[in-house]
């Protein structure tokens, strides 16, 4: 959102005459309504209600409508419904009215907990509106909630980060690896009442693959609960339309609203309140691809303070809080994380109202756990912020981000108002096998060798001048962290514990095999992830590759339950054995 939203109304035309930005070949502005996307709500004219002192709709608001209780005709008093800027409630009768901004795409509420979420054909969310608004008279939207027949408190949070297809291939991998890992996932084991969240970045810049990605995203079947998996959606920096970029970063997310609905939106399941935003703002056009910073703007920030302050007993609530961007310990425009400036600890601090808050995000590629323990909640615990692996890795060209972690996703199990428990898992492997892999720092490939000192690598027959982690194991914990993990080396049943890396390097197994497998360029640091996910100990018996009788294990102990999950492995990684390299016409495993 930003100032020019008002321009919103007026046709592409008139848009390029005033601000004086558009390029003469700027294709038309689409439509805020895309027929692919199926109405929820419907003006049901000539519906009659039978209370007793029925609500008298202001002549002065342009927006009006009733939420009814599919079963029993009934109105369903305090839901909040919102326009995207401001909030208001259901009355007794279930209806709401309110005057909608002129810049209105959508009339959407905030799915109470103890009613079902409700799709559409394509087993999408459809909490909102499709109807374009006529601001010349009153508009009448209704809409009916079906109540659930079993208690949601405790559920299933799937966090999937970055789908980011750019061309057909990278869909089918989505469709052919990704989807029947979740429904494999999930159709086995306790999980319940599952409910999955994209991080933003579902497309890489080519929105002709938008109809694509809203199918198979939707009507994802699985034999628990509904039948199928829903999904609901954040939008991300690619997912913005850069052909619309400098006309305002409005426009620019049109055709993901046309989509997927709002970017700015919540619900709630169980004790916890569920709050998406859109935390990009595109800002400029430049060598066809948008110029960006990460934040929020003033209505934003306002929307945010409304949506929460409906929330009643926050205090009793858990909060989760999906974005793209990370927030860690904020940046600058230029930077990565959500900007210092841009109501970064706003936002922060109106978290610190719930009992436990968890900020969800992607953007990066690799996993990441940061706690802001300059803002604790209501428990005590500061509020925690979960980076993730991309599920298409380091985009789809292997089965791997840049920084060795598989592709994949992340589980939640939420019971009550907490975060109880939660899990990596790669797509294609058991959680148990999703955590560690294990090197043997003498290992070199093909012109790379592990050295995490002055020497970094060479090429082209070079040689190294040195290698610190000579006799090293090194023991990856994908999403490892120096509070809340602990890893040993286990030989001949003494116990060795590793030592985290607490300077960020990089996985030279991952790198050497994009540069050597993949033919991705090594002046390109995108494939040179560094992080702090390591743990080393000096083999031993002096040589990692001859250890017998050994196996590493990671403890993970989750802050505020204490739960502990231990991970094992007694496998040494053999150079890129259970790799794959992929371009969309070949396919190559390792």
């Amino acid at each position: 959102m930003n100032t020019y939203k008002f321009l919103f109304l007026a046709s592409a035309t008139v848009l390029c005459l005033t601000l004086n930005s558009c390029e003469e070949n700027l294709p038309p502005l689409p439509e805020a309504v895309n027929p692919n996307v199926e109405a929820t709500a419907d003006a049901a004219e000539g519906n009659t209600y039978t209370d007793v002192q029925p609500t008298v709709i202001d002549p002065k608001n342009n927006v009006y409508g009733y939420i009814t209780d599919k079963t029993t005709g009934k109105g369903i008093p305090n839901v909040p419904v919102t326009d995207g800027y401001h909030y208001t409630k259901t009355d007794k009768n279930g209806c709401y009215q309110f005057v909608a901004d002129s810049r209105t795409r959508n009339i959407y509420y905030s799915t109470p907990a103890n009613y079902k979420i409700e799709v559409n054909t394509k087993k999408m969310p459809a909490f909102f509106s499709t109807t374009q608004l006529d601001f010349t008279k009153q508009n009448r939207i209704d809409f009916t909630l079906e109540k659930l027949n079993k208690d949601e408190t405790n559920f299933t949070f799937v966090a999937i980060s970055d789908p980011q297809c750019k061309y057909t291939w990278h869909a089918d991998r989505f469709r052919d690896e990704s989807i029947p890992d979740f429904q494999s996932t999930f159709n086995n084991g306790s999980w319940r009442n599952i409910y999955g969240m994209t991080l933003g970045d579902i497309l890489y810049d080519d929105h002709s693959l938008w109809g694509t990605m809203q199918s198979l995203l939707g009507n994802i079947t699985i034999n628990k609960d509904y039948g199928y998996f829903p999904i609901f959606n954040c939008i991300g920096n690619h997912d913005h339309n850069y052909n619309y970029a400098n006309v305002s970063d409005y426009a620019s997310t049109i055709t993901y609203v046309n989509y997927f609905g709002p970017t700015d939106y919540s619900f709630n399941r169980g004790k916890a309140h569920i709050v998406v935003m859109d935390n990009v703002v595109v800002h400029s056009l430049g060598n066809n691809t948008c110029n960006y910073y990460a934040g929020y703007d003033e209505e934003q920030l306002a929307w945010l303070k409304e949506d929460l302050a409906c929330v009643p007993n926050k205090e009793e609530m858990l909060l989760i809080f999906v974005g793209h961007i990370p927030f860690r310990n904020g940046g600058t425009d230029s930077g990565g994380n959500v900007n210092k400036t841009r109501h970064y600890s706003d936002v922060l601090n109106l978290m610190t109202d719930f009992n436990e808050a968890h900020i969800m995000i992607g953007h990066t590629h690799y996993p990441q756990f940061y706690a802001h323990n300059g803002y604790k909640t209501r428990n005590g615990q500061p509020i925690f912020e979960h980076v993730h692996a991309a599920i298409c890795g380091g985009w789809w060209w292997s089965n791997l981000c840049t920084d060795g972690t598989p592709n994949g996703y992340a589980i939640y199990e939420v019971t009550g108002n907490t975060i109880k428990n939660y899990y990596s898992k790669a797509t294609g492997k058991s959680i148990a096998d999703s955590q560690i892999r294990v090197y043997n720092g003498n290992e070199t490939y093909s012109d790379f060798t592990w050295d995490w000192g002055t020497t970094s690598w060479t090429q082209d027959g070079n040689s190294f001048t040195s290698n610190n982690l000579k006799g090293k194991v090194i023991a990856d914990v994908f999403y490892g962290d120096a509070d809340n993990w602990k890893v040993d080396l286990i030989y001949n049943g003494a116990t060795y514990p590793m030592t985290q890396v607490t300077v960020s390097q990089r996985d030279w197994n991952t790198y050497s095999f994009f540069i050597n497998k993949c033919g991705r360029s090594i002046t390109n640091t995108s494939w040179m992830s560094q992080k702090m996910h390591y743990w080393t100990v000096t083999a031993p018996n002096g040589n990692p590759a001859t250890l017998t009788n050994w196996q590493v294990v990671a403890t993970h102990t989750i802050p505020g339950s204490g739960i502990q999950n231990v991970y094992t492995t007694s496998t040494m990684q053999n150079g890129y054995k259970g790799y794959i390299y992929t371009n969309g016409t070949t396919r190559t495993e390792f």
